[in-house]
């Protein structure tokens, strides 16, 4: 996820290019707006037959590496 965190650390660790390297390319790093978009549609009346449940947003990448 881009998040001001993941900045910060970039920026600490010194080498950005390393910190790269270490960064998956796949699934692509996640945005706090396609997080949102999960939280707005929870709120909405349209999940409101949804309880119960954890929802994982990684891109997927839990399934790439064999979690899920």
């Amino acid at each position: 996820m881009e998040t001001m965190l993941r900045a910060t650390a970039q920026t600490r660790l010194g080498d950005a290019a390393r910190w790269q390297e270490l960064i998956p390319t796949s699934p692509p790093v996640g945005t706090p707006e396609q997080c949102a978009d999960l939280v707005a549609f929870l709120a909405s009346e349209r999940a409101s037959h949804i309880s119960g449940t954890i929802i994982t947003i990684d891109g997927g990448a839990a399934h790439y590496a064999g979690v899920l």
